[in-house]
This record gives C-alpha cells, structure tokens and sequence, in this order.
C-alpha cells in the first residue's frame, strides 16, 4: 500500500460509513477491518507496505 492506495482506502471508508445501516453486517465487518488497517498505519504500527486489504481481522 502506497500514498494513493492509502488515499483510495480513506475514500473507501468514507463510502462505507455512508451505507452501512447493521452493525454486523459484512459491510460493517469490512468497514471495522479497513478503519483498523488504516489506523494501524496512521499511528505508526505497521507500514503501508505490510498491510493486505484481503486479511479479515
């Protein structure tokens, strides 16, 4: 993951958080892993390299 791939997945998220309407749904369980992935990254903990957007939390 790169500086646009980066941006792409905040865009992504943004998409998401407009349609998800249940919380347990597999929307809203993708929207969670992609928050996560772009907070790990955000804060340091991993790299946007080390991150593939096909792992499930």
């Amino acid at each position: 993951m790169n500086t646009r791939d980066y941006s792409a997945l905040l865009t992504r998220i943004g998409r998401l958080e407009r349609r998800v309407t249940k919380p347990d749904s597999d929307r809203a369980l993708e929207l969670y892993t992609l928050k996560a992935a772009a907070i790990a990254v955000a804060e340091g903990h991993a790299k946007p390299g080390e991150i593939d957007l096909g792992d499930r939390l």
